[in-house]
């Protein structure tokens, strides 16, 4: 047989799976045993206007490459 069986692709999205879900609870068990807060994916403290204008273009920019 040449390639890689159905079995494989399986056990892998499997394993996969697994290991993101263990780093999603430890995640979130340190966070709530460390009474921490989760971290905001964009800050609002920025070094410079640069910084700032960067933010901004992302934010209201469609990055959709699908057109």
């Amino acid at each position: 047989m040449c390639g890689t069986g159905t079995d494989f692709w399986l056990d892998l999205l499997l394993i996969l799976a697994i290991i993101l879900l263990l780093l999603f609870s430890f995640n979130a068990g340190m966070r709530k045993l460390l009474k921490v807060e989760r971290r905001k994916v964009l800050s609002y403290n920025y070094v410079n206007d640069k910084g700032h204008l960067i933010e901004q273009w992302f934010s209201t920019k469609n990055l959709s490459f699908n057109q």
